[in-house]
Formats: structure tokens, C-alpha cells, sequence
């Protein structure tokens, strides 16, 4: 299955992919760059925000995905999660790349979020509530229960 995210949320998933023009620095995952749309493009689109969200996707679709062959990417990207920098309701290329891969039959699922893997953590010991606690530092040789069983200062005399 092919899946798709955003980078705020699963950027460290070890299967991620960057599909966007650029990736943030922070970013070291592998990149898929032929998915990302045209610079030009882009910035139009960016810069004049009359065109609208159907013209985005039809001139993505003539600059970039038609040059591609939908099986080979899909080959590509199988098992993988393709990232870009928009939510998951928002706007974006990641939705159309999703949508040009289920029209050539494949299964794509947007991931909302992939609960963080913590590194192993050694847990503390348990602290001794008594330990270097002034009130017992007086304690017989051998501790206590030695004393109890009759040692030095032992046992009972009562």
C-alpha cells in the first residue's frame, strides 16, 4: 500500500518520502522529486491567487504526471509514505498524486499520524526511601536484621 502524509507529523517515518520541490533541512528521509510540481508553475500559481485550485491541478497534471508512468511510481513508492508540507485537509499535489494513483487502480491512504517510536529508555532503580536518610545511617553492622537474628547487637534478652 502506498500512503501519504505531511512533514510536521511523520517526517522521521522510516518510509518516508519527500514528493515536494524542497524538503525542509531538517528533513533526511529519500526524495522523489519528479512527483513534486514545476517551480514555474508553482510559484504562478502562488503569486496570483485567481487561478484557483483548478488550474493548479490541471497544470500539474500537464507538466508533471503525464510525463511519468503511473505503474513505475507506484512500483516506487509501494510501502512508502509520500510527504509534502500541507495538512491533511489542505490543498495540495500529494492529494492529486493520490488520486492519478487510485484512477490507475492502486490503494493509497492519506496517514494522519504514526505514533513516535521512543528510543529504549533504561529505567531508574527504584530509589530506597531510606537511604542515606540521617535518621537510619546508625544501623548495626551487617543492617538490622542481622541484629534481629541474634547477631552483635542481638536478639531478644527480654
Amino acid at each position: 500500500m502506498i500512503r501519504t502524509s505531511y512533514f510536521s507529523v511523520n517526517a522521521k517515518h522510516p518510509d518516508a518520502v519527500s514528493i515536494s520541490l524542497y524538503s525542509p533541512d531538517w528533513f533526511h528521509g529519500d526524495e522523489y522529486t519528479a512527483l513534486a510540481p514545476q517551480k514555474e508553475m508553482f510559484r504562478m500559481w502562488k503569486d496570483h491567487s485567481k487561478l484557483g485550485n483548478d488550474w493548479y491541478k490541471d497544470q500539474f497534471y500537464k507538466t508533471t504526471l503525464i510525463n511519468l508512468d503511473v505503474h513505475k511510481v507506484a512500483r516506487d513508492m509501494e510501502g512508502k509514505v509520500m510527504l509534502c508540507y500541507e495538512k491533511s485537509g489542505d490543498f495540495c499535489h500529494r492529494h492529486l498524486v493520490a488520486e492519478w494513483l487510485r484512477e490507475a487502480g492502486y490503494e493509497v491512504e492519506e496517514i494522519k499520524y504514526i505514533k513516535k517510536i521512543k528510543p529504549y529508555k533504561r529505567k531508574k532503580p527504584k530509589r530506597d526511601p531510606l537511604a542515606n536518610d540521617p535518621l537510619y545511617d546508625d544501623a548495626p553492622p551487617g543492617g538490622w536484621e542481622s541484629a534481629a537474628d541474634g547477631g552483635e547487637f542481638g536478639g531478644s534478652s527480654y
